[in-house]
């Protein structure tokens, strides 16, 4: 298969040269042709073409523009994908496959593009590398391909995109309409989509793109072709593309139902469907409706979802009452000549927890009041004095309508533009006026709501006084349970009299109910409540007993002062079914010398902290194993006198050239005394180890570990593979949904397993009173993929709104993040005592501290494995703000225990922090919950006895 790679020049050779030599160095001979179209470069392009002997190239004689000249190279193209791609783009390693793998994953995808630095329409991603050699590490650690990654499109950016060929031959050329250029990639993928075709953004695949060289030198001009295209395309199609294809992010972020929720979302005002099909993406099993004035963006938004080209407040809405999860207005109120009857009306659509989801500008912002004290009140083309806006609204205004609607908990979330130092001190001469307090209401420019319909307001407060009275309990419980748990806590924490008695009684109805889920969050928030109070610690003991944790159940009875005979009772059995227990689960906790080996060549000290250390240690601790780390001598391993004592290494020899040719050595000359063979990721090299060991020790055990940047999604197994892998007795994936993805894919014996921590026996409940005002991040600082300029940016947005708070980096500096770090202090001298870098701490102990003072711990990684970072904090009772990395889900137990936000939105992770630091309620309420559901889920002997019974089930292990 061959595909076209198309390139537009006019004049700037240096940036040309560098595309092609990207081409040339990162893609793979014979798969691709160049065709550059040349527009009558002065600057020796020409003359450098005209050398180059792999290239296929078009001189014209005057500049015909972009879509012209695009056209040219598609007329001629031989191959069976076509590529548009801008001369001012490096591509990366992987680039070309990942794309191609996304354009045939599905007959009816038509276009693909890839993610970059610089580009517009949410197709840029921050990033921090300084150098042309940083970016290409970054790319290859970021390019792995992975389906879960790519989003359908409205429209895909032009300066890389790859159609198949049947695509063109259907819809037809660029429309040369639009030269020079703009628009015409908007106008191409509404044709495309039009024609049957979706379009997809490969979040999987970066480049690099130095972006709008052709027009930069010419400001002023390119902002009228700007202009002018968009009438043209307004023209063309009816309506504005900049404004009918924007997606929402600031309001899909808002919403907090699990990703696999099945959940029926309205948008009013939804133009061409962009933010519903960004709701698509986030939510699969989403049921999308919209209702839109606009005939013609109804039109393209109608390829979807079912869209109503209808006025909400005159047409009769066709929906059932209490219908909807969500329903969305964004910025629409403002336009409305009614909009308190419209959110009145639209709230009898709601379910009974649903959520209306809102933007509205704020009148009261600064630069509004600074205008009209000085006369003048302008209407604008867009802005907050946008010239169609019928109503205008402040803070109050906005709570009053929505109030008088019916909502009852109503949160606020705000937009900020850039503040000068100007904007500054009027801003301050207005608190001065008024009160500091009305600060952040002449800073925000825009107003984010989420009003829940009845959630938890007068019929959550009379549900609760009904149970607290004994009424009804059973049916009066599973309304509650219909709520958040949270707020449900809050709202007990509030209103309830009795707060030790609602709670039990919760939890207790819930176990009758076989409501499991729903118990232990409200018993440890009981036990929060009352540490040393019997009933809670009975029931919790109970509970844990009837789940088979006898060892924490008899942690809580122990801790029972004045033990009746009940108690008394209640432990003797709990003991005797924990000693029945070892006779047949003991049958995996003793291995009688039995012999693993963990097998990873690059192991170095820090690795034996993390799983590749951990699992044989604990196997050796807790279950009886000969535990083996394989590996070459790579530096010190210290560890081993404290942290892991036990664990064995055996060093490696380096007799081959790879680390899978010693590998092997090391698998003939041991593979009789290995029982358990424990390997990561799937390489060709673990294939050969596998198939060795097998066939020398058909009766050992493989355990294959995959991690979770899903490096496995990109493959394609073949017959031979599948075959070896088969061979595995336990193959584990780190996340939930990479399990549900793969377990569809592959017919092998597959588990989800998570990664863990270990704490030596010294559980300590960090109460939420315990620790300080601090926001923390712990990792490499400065690593591109892991964005901590990101959180540095909404410190400083946040701080004026959280002035006891202080933010740590715990970890080792990168050189290249030092001259960011300087830069920032200079800007902000403020933040100087409030940030604080810490450096390296590889102290465990230490570590733990740290942990333990913080409140908040933030990810803001654009990529990430499995961080162990994650259960470190959970342990410690942090509340966790995170961007949607592959653990997101799994670490917050899918949202409940924290906060999501879209990678480099260093606004909304600022409007998340203003939040959780100015209302701590929350956070503190599921302190202790938080510390439970990771020791639950995430403490690495449970794990490992989750991994043992795993092979058990595989067949007999010799485990006696």
């Amino acid at each position: 298969m061959e595909t076209s790679i198309i390139i537009l020049t006019y004049n700037k050779l240096k940036y040309t040269k560098k595309c092609i030599e990207s081409i040339r160095a990162y893609t793979t001979p014979g798969t691709y042709e160049i065709i550059v179209v040349d527009n009558n470069s002065t600057d020796g392009t020409v003359q450098w073409l005209k050398k180059q002997q792999d290239i296929r190239v078009i001189f014209n004689k005057e500049n015909k523009g972009f879509p012209k000249g695009c056209n040219q190279g598609m007329e001629v193209a031989r191959g069976n994908n076509i590529m548009l791609l801008n001369n001012d783009v490096i591509v990366t390693q992987y680039w070309l496959d990942n794309l191609l793998k996304a354009l045939y994953s599905d007959p009816q995808i038509g276009a693909v593009g890839p993610v970059t630095n610089n580009s517009s329409y949410g197709q840029k991603i921050n990033v921090n590398y300084k150098s042309i050699e940083q970016m290409q590490n970054f790319a290859k650690e970021y390019n792995i391909s992975n389906p879960m990654r790519w989003d359908k499109r409205l429209k895909l950016i032009g300066f890389c995109l790859v159609l198949k060929r049947e695509v063109m031959d259907r819809v037809g050329l660029l429309d040369e309409m639009f030269s020079p250029g703009n628009f015409e990639d908007d106008d191409y993928s509404v044709r495309i989509r039009r024609a049957g075709y979706h379009l997809l953004l490969c979040r999987d695949t970066f480049i690099h793109h130095f972006g709008n060289i052709s027009f930069r030198d010419k400001a002023d001009a390119y902002g009228d072709l700007l202009r002018h295209n968009g009438d043209l395309f307004e023209k063309k199609w009816g309506y504005r593309a900049e404004y009918s294809m924007m997606v929402r992010n600031e309001i899909i972020n808002w919403m907090d139902a699990p990703n696999e929720a099945s959940v029926r979302v309205l948008e009013v005002g939804c133009a061409c469907g962009g933010t519903l099909l960004q709701i698509k993406n986030k939510y699969g099993n989403a049921s999308l409706f919209g209702i839109e004035l606009n005939e013609n963006a109804a039109k393209d938004a109608s390829l979807f979802a079912e869209i109503s080209a209808v006025d909400i407040e005159n047409a009769e809405l066709q929906y059932p009452k209490r219908f909807f999860h969500y329903i969305i207005l964004a910025d629409v109120l403002e336009h409305l000549r009614n909009p308190w009857e419209t959110v009145k009306r639209l709230y009898e659509y709601l379910t009974p927890d649903g959520q209306l989801l809102a933007s509205i500008p704020n009148v009261m912002h600064f630069s509004v009041i600074r205008h009209m004290i000085n006369g003048h009140w302008t209407y604008e083309d867009a802005g907050i004095l946008d010239k169609t806006h019928l109503r205008f609204f402040t803070l109050d205004e906005i709570r009053k309508m929505f109030v008088a609607s019916g909502f009852s908990d109503i949160q606020f979330g705000a937009t900020h533009t850039e503040l000068s130092e100007e904007d500054k001190n009027f801003i301050n001469s207005l608190a001065a006026i008024t009160q500091e307090k009305m600060k952040p209401q002449y800073t925000a420019y825009q107003y984010l709501v989420k009003a829940k319909k009845g959630f938890p307001g007068n019929d959550l407060k009379a549900l609760l006084l009904e149970i607290e009275q004994g009424n009804h309990t059973e049916e009066n419980v599973q309304h509650v349970n219909h709520y958040k748990i949270e707020s449900v806590l809050h709202y007990i924490s509030l209103y309830s009299t009795d707060k030790l008695k609602v709670l039990n009684l919760i939890a207790t109805t819930n176990y009758v109910l076989k409501a499991y889920e729903y118990i232990i969050p409200y018993l440890h928030a009981a036990l929060q409540g009352n540490p040393t109070d019997a009933e809670t610690l009975y029931n919790l003991g109970y509970v844990l007993f009837m789940m088979q944790e006898y060892d924490l159940s008899l942690r809580y009875l122990d801790q029972i002062v004045n033990q009746s005979e009940t108690v008394q009772s209640l432990i003797e059995i709990v003991k005797e079914k924990k000693a029945a227990a070892r006779g047949t689960t003991k049958m995996i906790s003793h291995a009688s010398g039995k012999r693993m080996v963990t097998l990873f060549p690059e192991a170095e000290n820090v690795h034996l902290a993390k799983d590749v250390g951990m699992i044989p240690f604990v196997l050796y601790k807790h279950f009886g194993y000969d535990s083996v780390l394989v590996c070459y001598r790579n530096g010190d391993y210290p560890y081993l006198s404290q942290e892991v004592n036990g664990l064995k290494i055996d060093f490696l020899d380096r007799y081959y050239k790879d680390s899978a040719g010693d590998g092997c050595d090391y698998i003939a000359k041991h593979a009789a005394e290995i029982d358990i063979l424990h390997l990561f990721h799937l390489e060709n090299r673990t294939l050969q180890w596998i198939t060795q060991y097998k066939s020398l020790n058909p009766e050992g055990k493989v355990y294959l570990k995959l991690d979770a940047n899903i490096r496995a999604l990109g493959l394609e197994l073949d017959h031979a593979v599948l075959h070896i892998l088969g061979l595995c007795d336990l193959i584990s994936v780190e996340t939930r949904q990479l399990y549900q993805k793969l377990s569809k894919l592959w017919p092998l014996k597959l588990e989800y397993i998570p990664n863990g921590f270990y704490d030596f026996g010294e559980k300590r409940n960090v109460r939420w009173e315990e620790k300080d005002n601090i926001i923390c991040t712990v990792g490499r600082i400065g690593l591109p993929v892991k964005a901590n300029e990101v959180l540095l940016q909404a410190f400083n947005l946040a701080s004026s709104f959280i002035p006891d708070w202080k933010l740590k980096l715990i970890g080792p500096v990168e050189k290249e993040f030092t001259a960011y770090i300087d830069h920032f202090f200079a800007e902000n001298p403020n933040l100087v005592d409030k940030v604080i870098f810490t450096g390296e701490i590889s102290n465990k102990q230490m570590l733990d501290q740290e942990y333990r003072k913080a409140k908040i711990f933030c990810m803001t990684s654009i990529i990430e494995s499995f961080g162990l970072v994650f259960v470190e904090a959970i342990k410690n009772g942090c509340f966790v703000v995170t961007t949607k990395v592959s653990a997101a889900n799994d670490i917050t137990d899918n949202g409940k225990y924290g906060y999501f936000f879209e990678a480099g939105d260093a606004n909304q992770l600022s409007q998340h922090l203003i939040a959780l630091c100015n209302n701590q309620e929350f956070p503190r309420s599921v302190c202790g919950s938080i510390q439970a559901y990771a020791y639950n889920h995430f403490h690495w002997v449970n794990i490992c006895e989750k991994i043992l019974k795993a092979l058990l089930s595989a067949g007999d292990t010799g485990m006696r």
